[in-house]
């Protein structure tokens, strides 16, 4: 929900399993990716966005995203490899 009136339920359902890593990919890198990577962090999940399997509607806002997830505490990865290198540090 990007205006974050409600739950979708996922952090919830990662939340019973235990989870504490996720990795995102998705449209639009500078909105719903975006909005789900900072509901991610608040709710103290690790987060790793694959930029590789993502995309953004305009590159300004694209540029912003990609801040406001690193400010939050998210870790980018272009590749796959630095996908792997995070998972594996």
């Amino acid at each position: 929900d990007l205006a974050e009136r409600r739950s979708t339920g996922l952090i919830e359902f990662l939340q019973a399993r235990g989870v504490d890593t996720v990795l995102v990919g998705g449209l639009a890198t500078d909105y719903c990716v975006k909005t789900s990577v900072l509901q991610l962090r608040r709710a103290g999940l690790r987060v790793i966005v694959h930029l590789d399997a993502c995309r953004g509607i305009a590159p300004e806002t694209v540029a912003q995203a990609h801040t406001q997830m690193t400010e939050a505490g998210a870790e980018l990865a272009q590749t796959l490899t630095h996908v792997q290198r995070l998972l594996d540090a």
